[in-house]
């Protein structure tokens, strides 16, 4: 299973938050309003080592027998990257190329799960969600807000946070969730640093500075993590009540990161590894980044001491050497971005 953060929305996403407070940052706007729900949590330890029994659809597994019917195997942490295990089933797409659900179905329930087809991979059947509290395992996430083309509805993924969780023989790569054989954690760059592909990245996430010959304003390109956005998280003060101190929380990730929303209102999704800043000079600078600690919200501006690196808007701070200001259309109206000359 090839799963990835969703950076497309992202390489947007500041636009969705007010200006920075120094009027560097990007043009003021509002943030919708979600009503989220107040006891949701971010995600905790799974059993390193499931139960060698029987196990249900989306259940922690360590072997195919565990899982329920003829076309359900196990997901395991080494071969497919899954803290825990999860038992998946096929399904298939028909000929006109649309997803047959039928094995998807929990009737009984009256839940109707998702027929995805991950980039490489066998349609299979993936746990529905409409935010990270229907992702009831913990180290498991919902990713949705139209990432996969799937409207208001998401999936449910696997975001691990420490190597017990991923259990014996493996470890947790922290940048991107995911667990890996033990001794064989990638090499590359550091969230906030520059990339081309993604596969200089450690998460195995960049922002490219284009995205099909459109420039996207993250110049020289920036490596990108996962993680799960943490207690304290709401749309409508941000991180006001985080838990974690002042400053927006590292929650889910690395040391030096802080856990910014990805397009998700909701505290439990998904959210994005930036790098963090108390400082225009802990970021790129000369590449054309700041450190931008001022957020509005539907409620009201919210400034932490602590923030996250992101790219100019170069309609208030000129672009760095051998970069030209260029307006990009959005679906959220205009941002000026820099484009390499």
């Amino acid at each position: 299973m090839k799963l990835r953060t969703s950076i497309c929305f992202f390489c947007a996403a500041f636009v969705s938050w007010g200006c920075g407070d120094d009027g560097r940052g990007p043009a003021d706007s509002s943030a919708d309003v979600v009503s989220v729900d107040s006891t949701m949590g971010d995600g905790g330890a799974v059993d390193a080592e499931p139960d060698t029994g029987p196990s249900t659809l989306f259940g922690p597994c360590t072997t195919d027998e565990q899982c329920p019917g003829p076309d359900a195997y196990c997901r395991t942490p080494i071969e497919d990257g899954v803290p825990g295990g999860q038992c998946v089933r096929r399904c298939s797409i028909t000929a006109d190329g649309r997803p047959d659900r039928t094995n998807c179905e929990e009737p009984e329930e009256e839940i109707f799960h998702v027929c995805w087809q991950f980039e490489g991979e066998e349609p299979t059947c993936e746990e529905r969600c409409l935010n990270g509290a229907d992702c009831v395992r913990d180290g498991f996430t919902c990713v949705g807000q139209g990432s996969f083309g799937l409207g208001e509805v998401g999936i449910c993924v696997p975001v691990c946070t420490t190597d017990e969780e991923c259990g014996p023989g493996a470890e947790c790569n922290v940048y991107n969730g995911r667990c890996v054989a033990e001794g064989s954690l990638p090499t590359g760059s550091e969230n906030g640093e520059m990339c081309d592909n993604d596969s200089q990245c450690i998460s195995g996430n960049c922002i490219t500075e284009t995205n099909m010959g459109v420039p996207t304003g993250w110049t020289r390109g920036y490596c990108i993590g996962v993680c799960i956005l943490p207690i304290g998280y709401n749309s409508s003060s941000f991180y006001t009540d985080a838990g974690e101190g002042p400053g927006l929380p590292q929650g889910t990730c690395p040391e030096g990161d802080v856990c910014f929303p990805n397009g998700s209102l909701n505290r439990g999704d998904q959210g994005a590894c930036l790098e963090a800043c108390t400082a225009h000079s802990d970021c790129r600078e000369d590449q054309g980044y700041y450190c931008r600690t001022s957020f509005e919200t539907g409620s009201g501006t919210y400034t932490f001491p602590t923030g996250a690196c992101f790219p100019v808007d170069c309609s208030v701070t000129p672009c760095p050497t051998g970069y030209t200001c260029r307006e990009i259309p959005t679906s959220r109206g205009t941002i000026s971005v820099c484009e390499s000359m």
